[in-house]
């Protein structure tokens, strides 16, 4: 199976979102990395998805990635986690590679953007371990705190 980015629109993120057994755990694993999304599930009424010009969203395989674009100098990964029930063939970071390789490094090549940000949880940081393996570039920070930041260098050209 190949692997492919699929970038979705606020619509098609919010209905993904919505469709998730509230007692599932690939519900729990949304409510646990989508932070500013999750502050408004309790209205199905409204958009738990943020707005374009807030996050965009990306899917690669079982994968759900929220991507900021406001900073003018670097993107900001907001969340990921894996919330849907279809067994990937693969696990989170090479999902996660996949993405950084075919959309978010020319991303920043086109929009002059020096790196990736990330604020990561624990299990955020064994992602981002894993990248390190196989992506030079990714620092993540030492820190006493329950978050990690971590930076991932763009490629240039």
């Amino acid at each position: 199976m190949t692997m492919k980015v699929t970038h979705l629109s606020r619509q098609e993120a919010d209905q993904l979102m919505k469709s998730l057994d509230m007692d599932g755990d690939y519900y729990r694993n949304f409510y646990g990395a989508f932070h500013d999304e999750r502050m408004r599930v309790h209205d199905r009424g409204q958009f738990w998805a943020l707005s374009e010009e807030e996050r965009s969203y990306f899917l690669v395989e079982s994968y759900l990635f929220g991507v900021n674009f406001q900073n003018p100098n670097l993107i900001s990964i907001s969340s990921f986690a894996r919330i849907l029930r279809a067994t990937p063939s693969q696990k989170c970071a090479p999902c996660f590679k996949f993405l950084l390789q075919e959309t978010l490094f020319p991303m920043c090549v086109v929009q002059r953007k020096y790196c990736i940000s990330a604020v990561l949880t624990e299990k955020g940081k064994t992602v981002f371990r894993e990248l390190q393996k196989v992506l030079p570039g990714i620092q993540i920070e030492k820190f006493d705190g329950y978050y990690y930041p971590a930076t991932i260098t763009c490629k240039k050209g």
